[in-house]
């Protein structure tokens, strides 16, 4: 799945002056922190393997660890165009608890782009002894990130509920989270529930999120916390509902350290302003998008991480 992108349509102009509001200390160089560590979640590789998910099937494994029978350990799956789906290549030694899918350029769906060009290889294996995680890992070479953690949960065909423990890192930048995914599909509709922590680098997130997908759009009630270790801890929080789809509606409230700092609100445009109406700088309305498009970026990675147990182990 790639990057859900949300995008602020306009900065509204100030209008009144309704009392104080915060000002945050260093805004551009909250953003930058913010979408340093978000970009390992848009890279190449971790799209090509959060498209992976839909398209694994490993006829053998089992919903109980140990997943994998010592028939299945150290298979390699790729990319076969003829019938455009992931098939059995070659069995070997390595991965030892589990199998190596290869990951390739993918399109914006994160299906592999057909000639196929290599980017990297995910493994799934069995996790530590004496516990139920499967041990997922993913890289790309030195210019893409790594992806290591553990995953647990409960698969089934139309929904799952999985613990997602580990990180994204590269040599400048990592992001690890501890979350818990939930999702269920019911008459078409499909709901995902995350929630959680993140720590990256020079920035941290605490979040809770309700996403339903239906034909007629997507419905999200968010809340999401960023907090910035090297601005004396500072904390911007943004909650409340958006929708997208036939109708783009937002009423989103911005607080930073528990005072009111900018509202984003309308139906069709969307309009950012400062609590009080005064306008807002650049940097702010900068910080404003990259706290904005944080709920998408979290899905993306949250679901990313547990939809492969989906389809290994249910």
């Amino acid at each position: 799945m790639r990057r859900l992108t949300w995008l602020v349509l306009a900065a509204g102009a100030a209008c009144s002056d309704s009392g104080s509001t915060v000002v945050p200390l260093a805004p551009d160089v909250f953003a930058a922190n913010i979408n340093a560590v978000a970009g390992l979640i848009t890279s190449p590789v971790f799209a090509s393997f959060a498209g992976l998910g839909p398209l694994i099937a490993v006829p053998g494994t089992s919903p109980t660890a140990p997943y994998f029978p010592d028939s299945l350990r150290g298979r390699t799956y790729t990319w076969n165009a003829g019938t455009h789906a992931y098939a059995f290549a070659t069995q070997d030694t390595s991965p030892a608890r589990g199998v190596r899918f290869i990951l390739y350029d993918a399109d914006s769906t994160g299906r592999p782009i057909e000639p196929t060009t290599q980017l990297g290889t995910a493994e799934f294996q069995d996790g530590p002894p004496d516990t139920t995680a499967l041990h997922v890992s993913a890289e790309g070479g030195v210019s893409q990130p790594t992806i290591a953690y553990l995953l647990s949960g409960s698969f089934h065909s139309d929904s799952f509920q999985a613990i997602a423990d580990g990180c994204v890192f590269d040599a400048a930048h990592n992001l690890c989270v501890a979350a818990s995914v939930a999702e269920r599909i019911a008459s078409g509709d499909t709901t995902v529930i995350i929630s959680g922590t993140a720590t990256g680098t020079d920035v941290t997130f605490a979040f809770g999120a309700v996403y339903h997908f239906s034909a007629g759009g997507l419905l999200d009630t968010v809340d999401v916390t960023a907090v910035a270790p090297s601005l004396s801890s500072e904390q911007i929080r943004m909650t409340g509902t958006t929708q997208f789809g036939g109708t783009v509606k937002a009423d989103l409230l911005l607080t930073v350290n528990d005072e009111a700092f900018a509202t984003v609100r309308g139906t069709g445009t969307l309009t950012i302003r400062r609590s009080n109406g005064e306008a807002l700088s650049a940097d702010e309305q900068a910080l404003i998008g990259a706290v904005f498009a944080l709920p998408g970026e979290l899905l993306d990675l949250c679901r990313g991480m547990a939809r492969p147990g989906q389809h290994l182990l249910s």
